[in-house]
C-alpha cells in the first residue's frame, strides 16, 4: 500500500517550493505512523511524494543514484538541479520516496 501526497505544476518543471515543502511536511507526519491495519491484518506501506508537471519530458523515482539522464532530458537549470539533489538526499535520510512524473 502507498500513502501518496501529490503536488502538480502546469507551467513549471517542478511544483513551487512552498508546495514541495508542504508535501515534505506531510511525508514527515506519515513517516511517524507505526502501522496501518484493516479489520484483519497489519498492512505494509510506503510513503510517497508525487510531483507532476505538464512540462516534464521524462520521469524519475527518488532516491536514485543516477540523476544525470533525468536532468539532461528535462534541461534543468542550476536551481532545479539543486532541488532534485536535495530531495534525493531527503529520501535517503528519511526512508520515503518521491516520484517526479510527466502529467
Amino acid at each position: 500500500m502507498y500513502l501518496i501526497e501529490s503536488k502538480h505544476s502546469k507551467n513549471s518543471i517542478l511544483p513551487s517550493n512552498d508546495d514541495i515543502k508542504d508535501g515534505l511536511l506531510k511525508l514527515m507526519l506519515y513517516n511517524n505512523l507505526c502501522e496501518i491495519r484493516d479489520l484483519k491484518t497489519k498492512r505494509d506501506f510506503k510513503i510517497v511524494l508525487r510531483l507532476t508537471s505538464n512540462t516534464l519530458k521524462s520521469n524519475v523515482d527518488l532516491p536514485n543514484n543516477n540523476l544525470e539522464s533525468f536532468i539532461k532530458s528535462n534541461k534543468l537549470n542550476k536551481k532545479q538541479i539543486e532541488i532534485i539533489y536535495k530531495l534525493n538526499s531527503e529520501c535517503e535520510r528519511n526512508k520515503f520516496y518521491i516520484w517526479i512524473q510527466k502529467a
